[in-house]
């Protein structure tokens, strides 16, 4: 049984599916890439975020050229789809369990925060 559950990305409306006993393979090969920590620091790295992209899609068998995804990232009406690119590389990185309790920490301190605030 994996940690990992199966990952499912799309680009231009085309789904790709990674199962959950490849996924802790396709981690490393992304953070041969990209780490966590530079995803997390804030600092846009487009070119790597295409290269690790584009890595994904290859991992689930599709192919997608870095520079295809790398102009996407410029284009206003692709937007949303980029800012998902960025969500989906955290979100496989990261097992669903530890995400689940990160999400339910932050709420905790929320809540706390608002009820010291009375």
């Amino acid at each position: 049984m994996s940690i990992f559950e199966e990952v499912s990305v799309t680009f231009k409306n085309k789904e790709y599916k990674i199962p959950s006993n490849k996924v802790m393979g396709l981690v490393e090969t992304v953070e041969d890439i990209i780490t966590i920590e530079e995803l997390a620091d804030g600092k846009i790295r487009r070119a790597k975020m295409a290269k690790a992209f584009a890595a994904i899609i290859a991992y689930a068998g599709g192919f997608v050229d870095n520079e295809e995804i790398y102009t996407r990232f410029f284009d206003e009406k692709n937007g949303v789809e980029m800012a998902g690119v960025l969500n989906s590389i955290l979100q496989l990185m990261i097992p669903p369990e530890h995400l689940q309790n990160k999400e339910e920490t932050s709420a905790g301190k929320i809540e706390a925060q608002q009820e010291g605030d009375l």
